[in-house]
């Protein structure tokens, strides 16, 4: 993920969110929804790029803006 943002010229995050900090994973909405919390911001401020099928239905679960790209592997 860091080498695609670094790529397409994107900054860092201000929150990271990783997976021992949520109950459920992906494509569960708990990482997003802890996320906007975190940003102070409410799920449908935020917008989530995802590659990757769980992501973007855990990002429509979560009630965020979702991107949905094709990146190849």
């Amino acid at each position: 993920a860091g080498a695609r943002r670094q790529a397409g010229g994107l900054p860092q995050p201000a929150v990271f969110i990783t997976a021992e900090q949520v109950k459920h994973g992906k494509p569960q909405p708990d990482a997003y929804l802890l996320g906007a919390e975190r940003l102070g911001l409410a799920p449908h401020e935020c917008v989530v790029v995802e590659d990757a099928p769980a992501g973007i239905l855990s990002g429509l679960a979560a009630g965020c803006q979702v991107i949905a790209v094709n990146a190849p592997a």
